[in-house]
């Protein structure tokens, strides 16, 4: 937008000095009008920059959950086709439950023997011909067996494995026949519950953001048209800057300490619109701060339109 103003400043001056000569054409008025106008230039974009800042790396957001078995199997049945939406509570996938359902059944019957014999060694007890110790371990084996039965009835469950929330699958292999291993993921599900708009900006121009600020958001895949949404969060830390537990010396690299963005989250007034957008999706949001000169807005309104309409010339950025 900036190299936009230039350029017309630049004809301008031309317009003014060689085409309707309303200035004398000196060479030394041609250079301080050129330099004292672009220096102007320059220092009302700051102001707009400013008050109103806008970043070009606005990206949208979702939840990803791995979908880890619990259990280890044989797929035998997959309920899901990619990029298809899917309701809470939906199967994905079954695993082979023979092996887990053998395990109940065996675990039931040595649970029920127990459950007999400590019988046998209660009434023993009560008639002094056994002794005591006797219903003790055998009230110990019960209690083992029944929480081996709970932990058995839990692996048989895990082998059916259901949406966590209305989302869809995305790139996925997962086919009848292939072995899941546990605690490795087998496919991985998008949330479409939670979605949200982020973008990272220049940490000096949001100095007068706060959250509720109005914002227009771009998006490069809906040319030509301008969203309102409002600011939700502004995260004033950088990954760059937090130093982990086991690490706590900072590196530098030979190209020096990185300048890194803050990342500013949106929320747009049409949900629709945003449960519609896939993740990934890119474009441009403008920020109208309520601290800042407000009678710049207009040229930040200006420069966000120059921005989306760019797109229908070079859709690919």
């Amino acid at each position: 937008m900036i190299m936009a103003m230039i350029a017309a400043y630049l004809v301008l001056l031309h317009l003014l000095f060689n085409v309707f000569k309303v200035v004398k054409a000196s060479g030394r008025n041609q250079i301080i009008v050129t330099i004292a106008g672009c220096i102007g230039i320059f220092m009302f974009w700051y102001v707009v920059t400013y008050n109103q800042p806008q970043s070009n790396q606005l990206l949208v957001y979702r939840t990803t959950v791995q979908m880890v078995p619990r259990v280890a199997g044989r797929v035998i049945e997959v309920n899901v086709e990619r990029n298809t939406p899917i309701k809470k509570g939906d199967v994905l996938f079954k695993l082979d439950p023979r092996a887990y359902q053998y395990k109940l059944d065996r675990l039931n019957a040595e649970l029920e023997l127990a459950k007999i014999r400590l019988n046998q060694a209660t009434i023993l007890a009560e008639r002094n011909s056994g002794p005591l110790v006797d219903v003790q371990r055998r009230e110990a084996e019960v209690n083992s067996l029944e929480a081996q039965v709970d932990s058995a009835e839990l692996d048989l469950a895990e082998t059916v494995v259901y949406a966590p929330s209305n989302g869809y699958v995305t790139a996925m292999l997962l086919q009848p026949g292939f072995v899941a291993t546990q605690f490795r993921p087998a496919l991985t599900f998008i949330d479409t519950d939670n979605v949200f708009l982020g973008a990272a900006f220049k940490q000096q121009s949001l100095q007068l953001a706060q959250v509720g600020d109005p914002a227009e958001i771009a998006l490069d895949r809906y040319p030509g048209r301008i969203f309102a949404g409002t600011v939700s969060r502004i995260t004033e830390a950088s990954g760059s800057g937090i130093l982990a537990a086991n690490s706590p010396v900072p590196t530098f690299t030979e190209q020096g300490t990185p300048h890194a963005r803050f990342f500013v989250q949106f929320k747009l007034d049409n949900a629709d619109l945003a449960q519609s957008l896939p993740p990934g999706a890119s474009g441009a949001a403008a920020i109208y701060s309520s601290k800042g000169i407000q009678q710049t807005s207009m040229i930040r309104r200006v420069a966000i339109r120059f921005y989306t309409f760019f797109n229908y010339i070079l859709p690919d950025g």
